[in-house]
C-alpha cells in the first residue's frame, strides 16, 4: 500500500533536532479526526442541552435565528460540555457532528427494534434486540416524530398485478 507524503517536517528530540522525516497524509488526517470518546455524563448533558434549545435542535434558520446564532449556541454548548471532568474535548463542529451521529444511531436502533416487533422484512425471524437506553429514549423524544416514523395520513398507491401470460 502506497502512502502519499507531504513536505518534510522536522522531528524534535528531547535534547536535539533530528533529521527531517516525511509525514504521511494518512497520519495527519488521523490526528484530526479523533478527539476522544464522550462520557455518559457528557452524552446526558448534551441531550438535556438540546432539549432546552429547540431552535438549535431543528437547525431551521430564519431572520430571527441565523447560522451565526446557531454557531454561538454550539460554542456555548461545547464550553458547558468541556466543564465535565474526564470528558472529551471537541470543537463546536465536532459536538454538532456528535449530536447528529447520536440521533442517527438512535433512529436506526429504534427502526431495528420496530422491525423486530412488527415481524416484517421477510426471511427468518430477527433475534430480539436490546431495548433503547434511557438516554436513547430521551434522544428519540427530542427528534421530530416525522423523522422517526414518516408522514401519517399519506395515501399509498395500490399495486395491481395482472398475471396474464
Amino acid at each position: 500500500m502506497q502512502h502519499s507524503t507531504t513536505d518534510k517536517e522536522t522531528v524534535v528530540g528531547a535534547d536535539r533536532m533530528i533529521k527531517s522525516a516525511p509525514v504521511r497524509l494518512s497520519e495527519k488526517m488521523n490526528t484530526k479526526l479523533r478527539s476522544g470518546y464522550i462520557t455518559m455524563e457528557q452524552k446526558e448533558t448534551l441531550v438535556e442541552l438540546m432539549k432546552q434549545n429547540p431552535k438549535l435542535k431543528s437547525s431551521k434558520f430564519s431572520s430571527t435565528f441565523t447560522t451565526k446564532d446557531a454557531q454561538r449556541m454550539w460554542i456555548a454548548l461545547a464550553e458547558e460540555l468541556h466543564k465535565i471532568p474526564n470528558g472529551a474535548i471537541k470543537d463546536w463542529k465536532q459536538w454538532r457532528k456528535t449530536w447528529q451521529d447520536l440521533c442517527s444511531k438512535t433512529k436506526a436502533k429504534h427502526s431495528q427494534i420496530s422491525k423486530y416487533m412488527k415481524g416484517i422484512g421477510g426471511g427468518p425471524a430477527l433475534l430480539p434486540l436490546e431495548q433503547l437506553t434511557s438516554t436513547e429514549q430521551q434522544i428519540l423524544e427530542t427528534i421530530n416524530a416525522t423523522a422517526i416514523s414518516g408522514l401519517d395520513n399519506i395515501a399509498e398507491t395500490e399495486a395491481v398485478f395482472n398475471m396474464k401470460v
